[in-house]
């Protein structure tokens, strides 16, 4: 499985949106759940949402929702705040 993974990503690493879209459904798809990648605008002030995937086709309707109607401002959301502070990651159940 690691091997397949590191080879899909090799091969996605010329287009950047490419790359995250094929983590993003690499990390759901072994999870057997989601997952949502988001990148640090230029100002330091939000969270743009970058790729997400889902094994289930409702669950992924209800992430892009959610990345739509939320823009992720570090100010409103504490625990992303002290992920990008501290320099760790957290997993998020749901």
């Amino acid at each position: 499985m690691l091997t397949s993974a590191m080879r899909t990503f090799a091969e996605a690493t010329t287009d950047l949106a490419e790359l995250l879209r094929v983590v993003a459904r690499n990390v759901a798809d072994v999870l057997g759940d989601s997952c949502v990648l988001l990148i640090l605008t230029e100002d330091g002030e939000r969270l743009s949402p970058a790729a997400a995937h889902a094994v289930d086709a409702d669950a992924l309707e209800r992430v892009d929702a959610l990345l739509k109607t939320d823009p992720f401002l570090l100010r409103a959301h504490p625990v992303a705040r002290t992920v990008l502070e501290t320099r760790t990651s957290t997993l998020v159940p749901t």
